[in-house]
């Protein structure tokens, strides 16, 4: 059971702007729109994956979820913001580590949600179970190949939809 930290609004609102600029770098090259509101009923065709950014749950294990079909697009992910701090402070991490572990946590759900798999890599985003040993001192990166195939997964998902 996660200790009771006190954790400031205004500092959880600093951690996700600051982790989704790192999230919004880490899918440059990738062929999606990332946005924070609602995107207008043109852009995208008016489909698009829901990442839900919440706050404790009643579900202390995962710090984040998606749906996944390999090599497809999926529609929805969770990362529960207060987990990944609570867990980050327990363990001592400063707020720019936190904000790359939120990262990482952030673009993980999200590689899931264009059709990613886990790496069995220990220090890619994809790998199963982030650890905050590797995973806070760094912003999420993608490597090519994983850029190529989230690209591919986008391709054929709007080619179905034309």
């Amino acid at each position: 059971m996660l200790k009771e930290i006190n954790l400031d609004p205004q500092l959880l609102e600093v951690l996700v702007v600051e982790s989704l600029a790192k999230v919004f770098s880490a899918f440059r090259h990738v062929h999606v729109f990332l946005t924070t509101t609602d995107p207008s009923p043109g852009r995208g065709g008016g489909t698009y994956t829901h990442v839900l950014v919440c706050g404790l749950s009643r579900w202390p294990a995962f710090l984040g979820i998606a749906c996944f079909q390999p090599q497809s697009i999926s529609d929805l992910a969770v990362v529960q913001v207060e987990t990944v701090v609570r867990s980050a402070q327990e363990v001592g991490l400063d707020i720019h580590q936190i904000s790359n572990l939120l990262a990482n946590t952030l673009a993980h759900e999200i590689g899931h949600t264009l059709g990613l798999g886990h790496s069995e890599q220990l220090h890619d985003v994809m790998h199963d179970g982030l650890d905050h040993h590797v995973h806070s001192l760094m912003p999420p990166v993608f490597h090519t190949a994983q850029i190529n195939a989230m690209n591919l997964a986008i391709h054929r998902w709007s080619s179905r939809r034309s």
